[in-house]
């Protein structure tokens, strides 16, 4: 019985994994994209042939920071604390939201982005 059980547990694992595949490939093929924007962009919400189609855009306020910081941080002269406090001084902050007020970014946010 453990092993009929752990079989079908097994095989929706497996097909809930290609169905979550094929489901990000599609829309990424139809234009839209997944998940929250990373820090720098927006999610936008577009009307295409009838249907809602999600996608990123450049934030105007935060993108010029990060483009800043990864330029600044390929010189190989600064740190991700001496990155994230000259951020914090140029007003970066990460992005408000129902549950969260902007606050200057983390050694590991700046450390991911």
């Amino acid at each position: 019985m453990h092993a009929i059980l752990s079989g079908f547990a097994e095989y929706y694992s497996s097909n809930l994994s290609a169905e979550s595949k094929k489901g990000m490939a599609q829309k990424a093929k139809s234009g839209g994209t997944h998940g929250v924007a990373p820090i720098g962009y927006l999610n936008t919400l577009a009307r295409i042939d009838g249907r809602e189609v999600k996608g990123v855009a450049l934030d105007p306020e935060r993108a010029p920071h990060i483009l800043w910081a990864f330029r600044t941080y390929a010189t190989g002269d600064w740190s991700i604390s001496m990155l994230r406090d000259a951020l914090e001084d140029r007003g970066l902050k990460s992005r408000v939201t129902q549950r969260y007020r902007g606050t200057p970014l983390s050694d590991a946010q700046v450390h991911r982005r």
